[in-house]
């Protein structure tokens, strides 16, 4: 994990909303960091399979980041959001060229109380941010995914992807 996610952030978010439970994949040098925090599970550094199955298990993810030159917690937005599962963290700017609907992004310049009260609304009703949610997966699906990636390189050195050709060989 990077190490510009806003993990004091998230420890002040979870004391005043004992009734949402967070879990935190991080390393395991944090687990001790979160000890005294009741509704924060720490699961540690698990594997890839286990992180993108707490995601598709969770109601949302929350992912404070710290400001940064580059877009800090690019890959877990781009794995949540493919997974259909809001991402609440920072809006940036670095967001701009994505082309992300930027609904369920909350502004970095919100106080404490700000943070809990579009958290805590969030987790209660998800479905307010359904259309945005629609097209931010939409747009990932079509643009930053895996196998779209590979088909436009196949395409770049061979021509126009088939897929029978590929099962012939």
């Amino acid at each position: 994990m990077d190490k510009y996610r806003d993990w004091d952030l998230l420890k002040k978010i979870a004391a005043e909303v004992p009734n949402i439970n967070f879990k935190v994949i991080a390393p395991e040098k944090l687990r001790t960091y979160f000890k005294e925090t009741p509704n924060v599970e720490f699961l540690g550094n698990v594997e890839f399979t286990r992180t993108r199955y707490e995601i598709a298990s969770s109601k949302m993810v929350f992912l404070p980041t710290k400001p940064n030159m580059y877009f800090s917690g690019q890959t877990t937005l781009l794995n949540t959001t493919a997974l259909n599962k809001l991402c609440i963290m920072p809006y940036d700017k670095c967001f701009k060229e994505y082309k992300f609907d930027n609904a369920y992004f909350y502004n970095r310049n919100l106080d404490l109380d700000e943070i809990i009260e579009f958290i805590t609304e969030a987790y209660r009703d998800p479905d307010i941010f359904n259309n945005s949610l629609r097209r931010n997966h939409e747009l990932v699906v079509r643009r930053y995914n895996n196998y779209n990636l590979a088909r436009s390189i196949y395409n770049i050195i061979w021509g126009e992807y088939d897929e029978k050709d590929c099962n012939n060989q």
